[in-house]
């Protein structure tokens, strides 16, 4: 209610009973509340007494009933507690979370300079290491991606909010600044860069230390289970009951599947320079390799031609689904006005008059007369509002309008209520006008 009686910087963080104390005194000096209560014993008691603390409160709501109602005084006090207490939560979850992060930086770090240090023993230790380097790459860190933007969101909106309420700008923990996170983070990026190459190239490197022929094996089992994933990710992608974002979200994970097909179409020629070699070598089963060379372009080509439906179903349900947002939005925009339309003029036909004379009553009739005038104009409104709920319907078969809450049935009630409402009116005008007939000027007077 009174913000700027408190000088915020005088405050200490550390020291309750101070703040407490200097409170009271501000509240004592400014607004004549005498002081009913000790800071200390307040700061040291886990339950105060409450009759005690309630019959100081009330003496901020008899000191604010003189200039404001007693609620408004009562909610802005509420408020300024609340902010206060808000900018506290978001103090403390950014330490936690900036402390959290940090030591999770700090984990890693080792961990993948060893996987990058460390020489590998034979190709099973090579894949377990390169699983886990993409699961970590894939699963671990993109939610500590989000927890690093979220904490940087957090920074700044709580020294936006500080700054609103005149508060001291938050000074976060030393080490914790969101230049340390930044380097931190700068840190753990340019030690994995090139781990997975690296594990890669070991893998190669052992690789080729045993026989071609199980190495070509391996990777034609590997490509082929990635395929039929793929495939089978593309026929149960349920397409048809995504919403616009989700398909938006859906068309730049199909973009961004363009790398992972690179990826795999240079397994794919791994598997064709293997099976050359194999057979330029003569390998004695020449023959099998080819043979499982050929399938394996077969399935590839196969898996292009369901790529490309896919991402054509996508595009296709694209459209319809901006469609019907271009068709909501424009429900919106007509229904919303003409809710407000409605709620004003159901306002208007229930608000009771009072009339001295018969001019006052005669210009009440023509007012009203004038809205009859113009209902047709707005059952026309309502009628295309109709037409385009309809229309949506026809394409739409799920989902709900994110532009406004109304639908047409509650609009439809509103209208027939109001309906309903106008030969009231008009009978009671009827009945005031006749009335103000009967009565002599001179006896109002």
């Amino acid at each position: 209610h009174r913000p700027d009686l408190i000088d915020y910087n005088h405050l200490r963080k550390e020291n309750a009973v101070y703040n407490l104390q200097y409170a009271f005194e501000v509240a004592e000096k400014e607004l004549d509340i005498p002081i009913m209560l000790d800071a200390n014993d307040i700061a040291s008691t886990m339950r105060p007494d409450e009759r005690a603390i309630m019959t100081y409160v009330s003496s901020y709501y008899h000191a604010f009933a003189s200039s404001q109602q007693a609620s408004q005084a009562a909610n802005r006090i509420c408020k300024v507690l609340n902010v206060n207490q808000e900018n506290e939560t978001l103090m403390e979850d950014y330490e936690a979370l900036a402390s959290g992060l940090l030591e999770w930086i700090e984990h890693m770090i080792p961990w993948i300079d060893q996987m990058r240090e460390q020489r590998a023993s034979s190709i099973s230790e090579v894949k377990a290491r390169l699983e886990e380097f993409r699961t970590y790459r894939l699963t671990v860190k993109p939610p500590k991606t989000e927890e690093k933007g979220k904490l940087i969101t957090d920074y700044n909106t709580l020294q936006t909010k500080l700054r609103l309420s005149n508060r001291p700008a938050f000074l976060p923990s030393e080490g914790k600044l969101i230049n340390d996170i930044e380097r931190a983070w700068d840190n753990l990026e340019t030690t994995e860069r090139g781990v997975e190459q690296h594990l890669m190239s070991e893998l190669i490197r052992l690789q080729r230390l045993e026989h071609l022929f199980a190495r070509f094996s391996q990777k034609c089992d590997s490509l082929a289970a990635w395929i039929t994933e793929t495939k089978a990710f593309f026929k149960k992608d349920n397409i048809a009951e995504a919403d616009l974002n989700e398909l938006l979200g859906k068309i730049k994970s199909d973009d961004a599947f363009d790398t992972d097909m690179g990826i795999h179409r240079e397994r794919l020629d791994q598997i064709a320079n293997l099976a050359q070699d194999m057979v330029q070598q003569g390998f004695s089963k020449a023959a099998e390799v080819a043979a499982r060379s050929q399938a394996m372009n077969g399935l590839w080509e196969n898996l292009l031609v369901a790529r490309t439906k896919h991402r054509e179903d996508l595009e296709t349900a694209r459209e319809t689904q901006e469609k019907i947002d271009t068709m909501r939005l424009e429900f919106a925009k007509k229904a919303n006005p003409f809710n407000n339309w409605l709620e004003g003029a159901r306002e208007d036909l229930l608000d009771t008059f009072v009339c001295h004379s018969i001019e006052e009553v005669n210009s009440l009739v023509t007012a009203h007369e004038e809205f009859k005038a113009c209902l047709p104009e707005f059952h026309q409104i309502f009628l295309d509002i109709q037409q385009l709920q309809q229309e949506i319907d026809v394409i739409a078969t799920f989902g709900s309008n994110p532009y406004t809450n109304l639908e047409v049935d509650s609009l439809g009630t509103k209208w027939n209520e109001l309906l309903q409402l106008i030969p009231q009116r008009d009978q009671l005008l009827q009945d005031a006008l006749v009335k103000k007939k009967k009565v002599p000027t001179a006896t109002l007077r």
